[in-house]
């Protein structure tokens, strides 16, 4: 049952048409549709319930939500897809009743430094802080965005203005964003732990991590992105970029899973201690070898018959894209079995 609720209304040149371009755009991005007809949609997603009632040029709004929090998340997400879609006639979005006015985006949260290690010549650990961090301890969403200062100026955080914009600033000062994944969390302590692969020539996130000291801030949003499905039987294949994604995944494992792990690492000094079940069978392959030899070694590995099983790469863009066309062909792995993802790619400033 939903506690909260605020209403908003928003005029344009024709409201029917501007309710189904939101609801079409929601449900591709998951959200489930409970009523629809000519004039009014009732949808469901992640963070609440939103209902739209067209009346010729105005378009009533109400967003319901179980707590504070999620209803400034609906909010927020309603409110930006305003602005986005309405551009011929942009309004402000005002609510009005339970919660407050969005201007700032709710999954935007600064973190504070608090702990820098080198745990090889290529791998730093920052340990960051930030309160309420239960909805990031979670393998269901992966990845966070970080948003990093531009070289040489302070970090500009982003809002919302009242047209359902975000501003992100002048082009010098606007933030730099970059996916990473949370390698450990602690949520009773209000801290986590990401670890950045330290290039010769990074981009922003290399960086930053290069330069980090404690107390420095930048912002954080998320979780979001995809995951693997613990299963009987499992494959786990990335690079160093993907190692922290690799370590979560191998840790929730059941004690019995079975299965086989390919890490690709520059040298032994960025091996790590994961704690797998006994069944699963870790290798750490020299990126030395090529991808060539690389490629060979994964597509070599069978799946059992029996079971469920499930496949899942990090992997620089090249690469990800030969092993998606390896599991995807000749019916090794169905589509809901498997999951490849790019984490960077040659030649683009990416960290």
């Amino acid at each position: 049952m939903t506690a909260l609720q605020t209403t908003s209304s928003v005029r344009c040149p024709d409201a029917a048409a501007l309710a189904q371009v939101l609801v079409g755009h929601l449900v591709g991005h998951g959200a489930t549709v409970s009523t629809a007809s000519h004039n009014e949609w009732r949808l469901t997603c992640r963070e609440g319930t939103a209902q739209f009632v067209a009346r010729s040029n105005v378009l009533n709004i109400t967003a319901y939500a179980h707590d504070a929090e999620q209803l400034a998340e609906v909010q927020y997400l309603l409110t930006s897809h305003v602005g986005e879609f309405n551009v011929e006639t942009p309004a402000e979005i005002l609510w009005n009743g339970d919660g407050d006015a969005v201007s700032t985006l709710p999954n935007l949260r600064k973190i504070k430094v608090e702990a820098v290690r080198d745990l090889s010549p290529r791998i730093r650990r920052i340990t960051f802080s930030t309160p309420n961090l239960r909805r990031f301890d979670t393998l269901d969403a992966l990845h966070v965005k970080l948003l990093l200062p531009r070289k040489d100026t302070n970090l500009y955080f982003p809002n919302l203005n009242a047209f359902g914009t975000v501003e992100w600033g002048e082009p010098h000062e606007r933030a730099v964003i970059r996916k990473y994944t949370i390698r450990d969390i602690r949520p009773e302590q209000n801290v986590f732990d990401i670890y950045f692969v330290i290039h010769a020539h990074g981009g922003p996130g290399s960086r930053f991590a290069v330069n980090a000291s404690i107390g420095d801030v930048i912002g954080m949003m998320g979780p979001g992105g995809g995951s693997a499905r613990p299963s009987q039987w499992n494959l786990l294949v990335g690079d160093e970029t993907a190692l922290p994604a690799i370590s979560r995944l191998i840790s929730a494992l059941p004690r019995d899973a079975r299965g086989v792990a390919v890490i690709e690492i520059d040298s032994d000094e960025d091996r790590q201690e994961l704690a797998a079940p006994s069944a699963m069978d870790i290798r750490w392959i020299s990126r030395k070898s090529g991808t060539a030899w690389l490629i060979n070694d994964i597509e070599a590995i069978d799946a059992p018959m029996q079971g469920s099983v499930f496949a899942w790469a990090g992997t620089e863009f090249d690469l990800f894209r030969k092993i998606r066309s390896s599991w995807r062909s000749g019916g090794r792995f169905t589509k809901a079995d498997q999951l490849a993802v790019s984490y960077w790619r040659h030649g683009y400033a990416q960290s």
